[in-house]
């Protein structure tokens, strides 16, 4: 019978470091701006409703003097629902105001 080798120890696959040199905490560590940074972001995101993208309406293409009565809503940055958007255009300027279109449909 032939006398057995003794088996090698598996070697790692990636080098490591020796388990002295890393810390429990380093591998937790965050960079501190990204702290600072990550919940101010959040927080002016959710507090800032107006931050949806917004769309500016086509107003050259109607006219000065009245809207068709088809009904195609639009929400307006202002919150309120358009019948249209040359309804929107209209308001606008009667109200010497730049509502934008947050939205198609209703708000």
């Amino acid at each position: 019978m032939l006398p057995r080798c003794p088996r090698a120890p598996p070697r790692p696959l990636l080098p490591t470091a020796p388990p002295s040199a890393v810390s429990p905490s380093a591998a937790m560590e965050v960079p501190v701006p990204l702290l600072v940074l990550l919940p101010a972001l959040l927080a002016g995101l959710l507090s800032c409703p107006g931050a949806v993208a917004s769309v500016p309406p086509d107003c050259e293409k109607h006219g000065v003097i009245g809207c068709p009565r088809h009904y195609n809503p639009v929400c307006g940055t202002d919150g309120e629902t358009y019948s249209n958007e040359c309804v929107l255009c209209l308001s606008n300027r009667e109200n010497k105001k730049d509502v934008q279109i947050s939205k198609k449909g209703k708000c």
